[in-house]
């Protein structure tokens, strides 16, 4: 997974503010824990999902962002309040939670954005939360 964040209020994401984070695909849910570098709290996510070819499908139906002892959580449907389908790449079944890539042939994967400024909003509250 590559993970791109922002720290300010634009979402023009670019290298220099993402790192990867290595997920050995399975056949059953799993958990997959990103931790943000110590010094970054972002108010702003982007996530791109596998660019293994032979990675068909992802579940993707529930995330949580913690930060010192606050949380919040976001499962099935929901989760499109925060993110948004990158529609240039990525196919998505609500139903079942699945993003596919469009072009099988090409190593770009499935990818979320920020959904406005719904994501940005929660984030900040778990910084001023007490």
């Amino acid at each position: 997974m590559h993970i791109y964040y922002k720290k300010g209020g634009t979402i023009n994401f670019n290298e220099n503010e993402s790192f990867w984070v290595r997920v050995k695909g399975q056949n059953k849910n799993q958990k997959v824990a990103i931790e943000f570098p110590k010094d970054i709290v972002p108010n702003q996510v982007r996530i791109d999902f596998s660019r293994n070819l032979e990675q068909r499908e992802i579940i993707f139906n529930k995330f949580e962002f913690a930060y010192r002892g606050n949380s919040f959580v976001a499962k099935g449907k929901d989760i499109y309040k925060y993110f948004r389908v990158d529609d240039s790449n990525t196919l998505l079944n609500k139903e079942f939670g699945s993003l596919t890539r469009k072009d099988t042939t090409t190593t770009v994967g499935p990818s979320l954005y920020p959904n406005g400024y719904y994501l940005a909003v929660k984030l900040d509250e778990l910084k001023f939360k007490k």
